[in-house]
């Protein structure tokens, strides 16, 4: 399976010219355990910026609210402990980013309420950001702002270095790549959702540490360094995120279950190299 996506990765880079396109940037600032981000922002293609400013890993999941949903029917379902309803619509946002670092990604937004929120475990892995209060409501209306992207700009339209494509279970080969920022386009081949967290190894930590940490529920101190990523990417659809990467070795990783296990565990982690 991970050699025909690899071939499925070669045809898409080649085969298909991207037009370039700009986007907006929406910079959210996190802390332990809130957001600073602006009230309102304007629909179509934008990039979420995420700067970490606290003092352990946050992330910036973006949710429309449907049905004239309010911040206060989030926190009302949140204590139910019940499964995401209908009017819960992941938009997407960037991956976890540690301490003193930031990462893009990019996603469409509709005019509508949403929330920006974490889910980041708390060290012992018994509540989630979110549960000690990190979440944002955020607007989003047309306005007059210039800066906005044109109505039908999209995500595979913006500019990148490299490409991923994601499929039943793996990441498609990458190359070693260059220190500094990096663009990613990613392409979901697959039928399931699936998800890039992007994560450093610092030296003597491997991949399987690193998986570890997930398998027993984040109750151990993180071996390796969350570095962003996209938190979704839908079935046939195209994410784009970036990153600063040095000098290493890092591991891609989908978290997500399928109901038969997680995804990682079929095989969907590929540690790549970053030369300088």
């Amino acid at each position: 399976m991970k050699a025909a996506i690899g071939v499925l990765f070669f045809v898409l880079a080649a085969g298909v010219a991207h037009a370039q396109a700009s986007a907006p940037i929406v910079r959210l600032v996190s802390r332990e355990f809130a957001f600073t981000a602006p009230k309102q922002i304007s629909p179509g293609l934008t990039r979420i910026r995420l700067i970490n400013r606290g003092k352990v890993p946050h992330y910036a999941r973006v949710v429309r609210l449907d049905s004239a949903k309010t911040l206060a029917d989030v926190l009302a379902w949140r204590r139910t402990g019940r499964r995401p309803p209908a009017w819960f619509v992941p938009v997407g946002g960037p991956a976890p980013v540690s301490p003193g670092d930031s990462a893009d990604a990019a996603v469409v937004v509709r005019p509508g309420r949403h929330v920006v929120l974490c889910t980041y475990p708390v060290a012992g892995g018994k509540s989630v950001h979110l549960d000690s209060g990190m979440v944002r409501e955020l607007i989003v209306a047309e306005s007059p702002d210039t800066t906005a992207a044109p109505p039908n700009a999209r995500i595979d339209d913006l500019e990148s270095d490299s490409e991923i494509v994601l499929g039943e279970y793996g990441f498609s080969p990458q190359p070693t790549l260059r220190a500094g920022y990096r663009r990613f386009r990613v392409t979901n081949a697959g039928l399931f959702a699936h998800q890039v967290l992007v994560a450093r190894l610092p030296e003597g930590v491997s991949d399987r540490a690193e998986l570890e940490w997930f398998r027993e529920n984040y109750v151990a101190t993180r071996p390796g360094r969350p570095t962003g990523g996209l938190l979704e990417v839908a079935p046939r659809e195209t994410g784009w995120f970036a990153v600063s990467l040095r000098p290493g070795k890092y591991v891609l990783i989908c978290g997500f279950s399928d109901g038969t296990g997680r995804h990682f565990d079929k095989g969907m982690s590929r540690v790549i190299d970053v030369g300088s």
